[in-house]
């Protein structure tokens, strides 16, 4: 559906400049190769590289400029045929700006509460979270993590990865994270040490244990 709008207002954009002057072309074609090189990119990839790339709504985010020529030009056309053009400019920028509005109150909320990747509300206020930063503060401090993405967003630091654990002798503290966020099932570590484990804290985002050799 959006493909063939899309399609229609490349349609009207061409014919409509083109009574303006071939000058007047240059935004619309540009934002209709715009849209279609994009396209075609996706495609090719989908098909060529990764068939398991599924078309989500954040991937048509880089055609949002080509909307907004799109929306801006129409309403332009619109206006300069006749007091019907003007009223009909004026209700499709005011439909677009109050269904803005209305989807804007009903995401913001959730995106307050889950949406920001690593820096959504229920990881930030996370007690784990807290802990995690005090004991990564000390430089002397040992951290393994099963994510790196998420350590280096909240802690500055990467740590090292499970391939490397349990680590060789040391002196330092070390220290076992690992991170439930955006997945299935328990860590096998845990049951795998039991006996070098210690639990320090644990939540819905993250849990930290101690390592104690023997």
């Amino acid at each position: 559906m959006a493909v063939l709008w899309a399609t229609g207002a490349g349609v009207y954009l061409v014919n409509g400049m083109r009574k303006l002057g071939s000058t007047a072309l240059t935004v619309p074609i540009f934002a209709i190769l715009l849209f279609a090189s994009y396209m075609v990119l996706v495609v090719f990839a989908k098909t060529m590289f990764d068939h398991g790339i599924g078309l989500q709504d954040r991937m048509l985010i880089p055609l949002f400029p080509f909307l907004l020529l799109a929306v801006v030009f129409i309403a332009h056309r619109l206006s300069i045929e006749d007091q019907r053009g003007k009223l009909l400019a004026i209700a499709i920028v005011g439909y677009l700006a109050i269904v803005s509005v209305i989807g804007s109150l009903s995401t913001l909320p959730t995106v307050y509460e889950e949406g920001l990747g690593w820096n959504a509300r229920n990881i930030v206020t996370s007690p784990a979270i807290a802990e995690l930063k005090v004991i990564a503060s000390s430089p002397e401090n040992v951290l393994f993590s099963n994510e790196t993405y998420g350590m280096y967003f909240h802690t500055k630091r990467v740590g090292y990865n499970l391939n490397s654990f349990p680590p060789a002798e040391t002196a330092d503290p070390v220290y076992l994270v690992l991170f439930k966020v955006q997945r299935n099932d328990p860590h096998p570590l845990p049951a795998r040490y039991t006996d070098e484990l210690k639990l320090i804290i644990e939540d819905n985002v993250l849990s930290i244990y101690l390592f104690i050799p023997k």
